[in-house]
């Protein structure tokens, strides 16, 4: 049998369509439900469907999502996801140090959003499913996570790099086959300024629009962080339905 990859991406917010075996999507779901790096990640090697939940604002929640403080995160739906120090937690934002990680990304560069992290998340999952060069195939983690750099005006080139998180556990991860697809990894106390929204978030203008709420909220605060560029991040399938967890951080000075 074969399956519209097009609901599977959706839920990592990457929407265009294209087939693939079913089986395999289903192994690598939820149960239920970064050019080059830049300073942030060291390079180690190359390597429709409509809002299903109307809550206002495109189906999103304004408010923010609750933190469970208890390790594993209730949204890691017991995949595995990379640890963190929760230091701050306030109704607008929370502010989380991450340790040591390490990643398997690939950045695209273009205009279209829904085009742009369709194709990334494709490198990426045929990745997991054997194309490296082990041949192995790797259990999906969360989140999958986007960096986002604007480009100079809306009809202008920008770039998007994805990343899926590599489990501790495993070690040092097989190289790709894949020349664009590279193993990134990030530094221990990689601290973010986290917003926390439920609903689907299928369009780039709902995660544009919980940027801009960080954004003001770090600001109105007099807080620094990175403003050239921001990450978005997943952890449900196109299959849950309520209480979803989406993410945006920005990067503390």
């Amino acid at each position: 049998m074969r399956v519209d990859i097009f609901l599977i991406c959706l839920g990592f917010h990457a929407c265009q369509f294209a087939t693939v075996s079913s089986q395999d999507i289903l192994k690598y779901l939820p149960k239920f439900q970064i050019s080059q790096p830049d300073e942030s990640f060291v390079n180690l090697g190359e390597s429709g469907i409509k809002h299903l939940v109307d809550s206002g604002n495109d189906g999103i929640s304004q408010q923010p999502v609750p933190v469970d403080v208890q390790w594993p995160p209730a949204f890691c739906h017991k995949l595995k996801c990379p640890y963190y120090d929760l230091l701050e937690s306030t109704k607008d934002y929370d502010l989380r140090s991450y340790k040591y990680s390490m990643w398997v990304s690939t950045n695209v560069a273009g205009i279209d959003f829904k085009q742009a992290t369709y194709e990334a998340f494709m490198r990426l999952f045929k990745y997991i499913q054997g194309n490296n060069e082990k041949g192995i195939k790797i259990d999906m983690t969360v989140p999958v996570t986007t960096k986002l750099i604007p480009g100079q005006g809306p009809a202008c080139e920008r770039n998007f790099t994805m990343a899926f998180y590599v489990d501790k556990d495993m070690g040092l991860p097989p190289r790709p086959n894949d020349t664009r697809v590279f193993i990134t990894r990030t530094p221990d106390n990689f601290t973010v300024y986290v917003r926390s929204f439920s609903g689907f978030t299928p369009s780039e203008e709902s995660w544009t629009k919980q940027a801009e709420a960080l954004y003001n909220a770090l600001s109105n605060k007099g807080l620094t962080f990175e403003t050239d560029f921001y990450y978005t991040a997943g952890y449900d399938s196109p299959f849950k339905i309520f209480y979803r967890h989406n993410e945006i951080w920005f990067l503390k000075k």
